[in-house]
């Protein structure tokens, strides 16, 4: 897969360069782990960093964060954001069996075949520690420029069997006066 991130991210342009952290994340976070007195032991892997903005809040919040991006740009800029970020392939994590306790994944992995998309889900499960979650939102309906792998509320539980599914739902809303329509689900699984 060509690396159109890396081009995003190299552009003269604020297009793909997020300031804010997602809501969905935001909301995830702190309905889950919010109340822990001891955010800092909670480690997080935000898959898909791009500018750093999840990880600024996790930080601003007191959680462990470490982010994971293709785009050599956008790990340079997390870094020098004082972000622990490394540049990685989704399908061939560097990280050690069982060192997450969530994982994050907004709209990130589905910009992949679906083959490694199989690939990043193991590598998923085998980063992630038992009892952990994944929070992921996944493109269902959409009309983007970049790579996307669509998937149905089917082939996300297909493609995440092999967890303990916690909740899947769907938002859809439309954009330029209803020309554009996208649609996403929204899941939470639980490594057994």
């Amino acid at each position: 897969m060509r690396n159109d991130w890396e081009d995003a991210y190299s552009a003269d342009t604020f297009r793909d360069k997020n300031e804010y952290p997602s809501e969905d994340i935001v909301s995830f976070i702190m309905r889950n782990y919010g109340a822990s007195n001891h955010k800092e032991l909670i480690h997080v892997l935000d898959m898909g960093c791009g500018w750093g903005n999840n990880l600024k809040f996790l930080k601003d919040k007191g959680f462990s964060g470490v982010g994971v991006d293709i785009s050599k740009t956008a790990i340079q800029h997390c870094k020098s954001s004082g972000y622990t970020a490394y540049v990685c392939d989704f399908s061939e994590l560097t990280f050690n069996d069982d060192s997450f306790d969530v994982i994050l994944d907004r709209q990130a992995i589905q910009h992949n075949t679906i083959e490694n998309m199989e690939k990043t889900i193991n590598e998923v499960k085998r980063v992630l520690k038992k009892g952990g979650s994944f929070f992921s939102t996944m493109i269902s309906e959409a009309d983007y420029d970049i790579d996307t792998t669509y998937i149905t509320e089917k082939g996300a539980r297909k493609l995440l069997s092999d967890f303990k599914i916690i909740s899947v739902d769907k938002q859809s809303r439309t954009y330029d006066n209803q020309k554009i329509k996208h649609s996403l689900l929204i899941i939470h699984v639980q490594k057994i």
